[in-house]
């Protein structure tokens, strides 16, 4: 086990970040309550539109992938007070803020692990039961690097753990179970097809598990597995994938599955099964989501597939990219946010026993937001009174959905019930003027060892830059905005840890 501090850290002068608070940015210039009627006590929790939540702008020096991507946490509660963000920034380097969510304030921060290979290198975030932070610096086809904060002393360090975690590894999804055990998901981009690879570490082990290979995708070629991981208070652990799958006419049809395992990851399989799956699972042979027919809607022809570049940010690739975080209520279902690109739609989906129920959320969307549809990778996190929250990424009408970081790029905050009914929905920000892009949303997610009452919000404003060349440019001098939204009282949860 290395024990090197790697990354130094700085304290921000008392009222320094005080000067990046703008109180100026409003939380909300458009939304509408989406009903009210038979409303219970609850309902009073469920915030008009000026409801007072909190702006800070974190850098202006973020890269075009600053808070990307969704499947790896970059906000996390370490104290029931202070605030662990992380973003990307311009010379690929990973860096962090302590914000202390009571003064709406930066208190440190500082940068973890050293320079990355381009703008996909991002980390991911979670907490112990012991109230450290751990972090898995990203990589693009690389390795990880796993890091340690410790809850003691000032927070200022980060402290290797372990090298070279995985191979031709990207995007990691790291969460922690109630005993300590880290769990850890990415996708595997060699050989293809690409296989969404899991290993772990328990509180006693001195290194990670060989990571192994959970599901094959369907398609033989570059795709997004837009995996994620989620563990409940039960022990149980989650992943969902996307599942995106070749019909014998040549068309692509774009689904999602998600799988579970009861035995810290020893054992895998999906919702009403008996036995477990055999591993690695065929993608192709998965129950999905969204149901088992091939929905035209969601099926794109060989022909149209042609008709689009197979790179920039119009690229056919990213109709893949359809899937939020999970999140796990109080009964330990799981609820996902289900996208579909070819129509600019998504639907809020829970499960109970083996039952997947949808409800659209477009139309909640349009009837706030006139004239958007939704685009990918939403946000999902979940209040401590049952609320769901949902931070959706929304384009103009004429702008194709599938179309990563365009300008006029909004970002909307839709609140469900417990029954994942839409009751809300709301501009998250003033957009910029000139439609500059808000995207790349990251949610503060609860987490078993981390409760929150109501979660904060990290987004990047900043134009992508694909959409300048048209065309692949993971290294680049593009600068961007990070900007950090916090609830109007903090978001600790009221009962403590």
């Amino acid at each position: 086990m290395a024990s090197a501090q790697i990354s130094g850290t700085r304290s921000d002068a008392k009222g320094a970040s005080r000067r990046a608070f703008l109180g100026g940015l409003p939380s909300v210039v458009a939304g509408v309550v989406l009903f009210r009627g038979g409303v219970s006590p609850g309902d009073s929790r469920i915030m008009p539109p000026d409801d007072g939540r909190r702006a800070i702008r974190l850098t202006a020096t973020g890269s075009d992938r600053a808070t990307a991507y969704g499947m790896s946490s970059k906000c996390v509660l370490l104290d029931g007070q202070h605030l662990l963000c992380s973003w990307l920034d311009v010379a690929r380097q990973n860096q962090w803020a302590l914000v202390d969510t009571n003064r709406g304030e930066v208190v440190r921060r500082g940068s973890v692990g050293p320079p990355r290979s381009d703008n996909h290198c991002g980390v991911a975030l979670c907490v112990a039961p012991d109230a450290a932070a751990h972090c898995m610096v990203g990589a693009h086809g690389g390795s990880f690097m796993h890091y340690r904060m410790p809850a003691d002393g000032d927070r200022a360090n980060w402290h290797l753990i372990q090298e070279a975690i995985g191979q031709a590894a990207t995007y990691p999804s790291l969460v922690c179970d109630g005993d300590g055990t880290l769990h850890l998901t990415y996708r595997r981009s060699t050989p293809r097809p690409y296989d969404v690879m899991y290993c772990r570490r328990r509180r006693e082990d001195t290194a990670w598990s060989e990571p192994r290979p959970l599901v094959s995708a369907a398609v033989p070629v570059h795709t997004w597995t837009t995996h994620a991981l989620e563990v409940g208070s039960t022990g149980r652990i989650h992943l969902v994938l996307s599942n995106t799958q070749t019909l014998s006419d040549g068309a692509w049809y774009y689904g999602a599955s998600h799988l579970y395992s009861d035995d810290i990851g020893e054992s895998w399989q999906q919702l009403g099964d008996v036995r477990p799956l055999v591993l690695p699972a065929g993608a192709g042979t998965l129950k999905r989501i969204e149901g088992t027919a091939f929905d035209a809607h969601r099926t794109q022809s060989r022909e149209a597939k042609r008709r689009l570049p197979a790179a920039g940010p119009s690229q056919y690739y990213y109709y893949k990219i359809l899937l939020s975080n999970p999140v796990i209520d109080d009964a330990g279902r799981p609820w996902i946010v289900v996208h579909n690109l070819l129509r600019g739609e998504a639907d809020l989906y829970h499960a109970d026993e083996s039952t997947w129920t949808g409800v659209p959320l477009g139309e909640a969307v349009r009837t706030a937001i006139p004239n958007h549809r939704i685009s990918h990778m939403g946000q999902l996190s979940r209040h401590h009174d049952g609320t769901i929250e949902v931070v959706l990424t929304v384009v103009p009408d004429g702008v194709a959905s599938h179309r990563y970081g365009s300008t006029g790029t909004k970002l909307v905050r839709l609140l469900a019930d417990a029954a994942g009914t839409p009751r809300t929905c709301q501009l998250v920000c003033e957009p910029d003027s000139e439609g500059i892009p808000d995207w790349q949303p990251n949610i503060q997610r609860p987490a078993v060892n981390a409760a929150i009452s109501r979660p904060a919000l990290l987004w990047t404003r900043g134009v992508n830059s694909h959409a300048l060349t048209e065309t692949h440019t993971n290294v680049n001098e593009v600068t961007t905005e990070v900007w950090l939204q916090l609830p109007p009282s903090g978001n600790h949860y009221p009962g403590g840890r």
